[in-house]
């Protein structure tokens, strides 16, 4: 999902109501509840909101005061995915999917989301616990009370 957001917009326009579908949903309502990390890029005060600026696809962290000082430059505010969509398909002219990859990937990194999105980073970015494979014990590697120094 945070990879390639312009499938799932797809899948979920296609098939909402079938198995994939229902699992992005559930990924996108996760999305959408986490909250914005870190504080206004311009002055640092806490709570910060994410903005994004017309015919950019780069979320910008602010507070409502430093939001609302002059004319905001066209300043909108981004409150998850759809967001982020109706943002790109409001503003950008050409490059719409690449756009809304750079958007969304902007918004899971103001989001609290790694640098570096792994398969097992990006479940624990939405509270699921990584799966991880059980080591196989070599033959031979324990004797028949379960010790392995023990002797025969």
């Amino acid at each position: 999902m945070l990879r390639r957001p312009d499938y799932v917009v797809w899948m979920l326009r296609e098939a909402p109501d079938g198995v994939v579908g229902g699992a992005f949903l559930v990924l996108l309502d996760q999305f959408d509840a986490a909250p914005v990390q870190g504080g206004c890029e311009a002055c640092g005060v806490l709570p910060a909101m994410a903005f994004a600026l017309p015919n950019q696809a780069v979320i910008v962290r602010l507070c409502t005061d430093c939001a609302s000082t002059g004319d905001g430059g066209g300043l909108v505010r981004i409150d998850g995915f759809w967001g982020a969509l109706a943002h790109i398909e409001a503003t950008l002219v050409r490059g719409r999917r690449l756009g809304l990859r750079r958007i969304i990937r902007s918004l899971a990194l103001a989001k609290g989301a790694p640098r570096r999105l792994t398969e097992n980073a990006a479940l624990r970015f939405f509270g699921q616990a990584p799966a991880r494979p059980s080591r196989p014990q070599p033959l031979g590697s324990t004797h028949h009370d379960g010790n392995p120094l023990s002797r025969r």
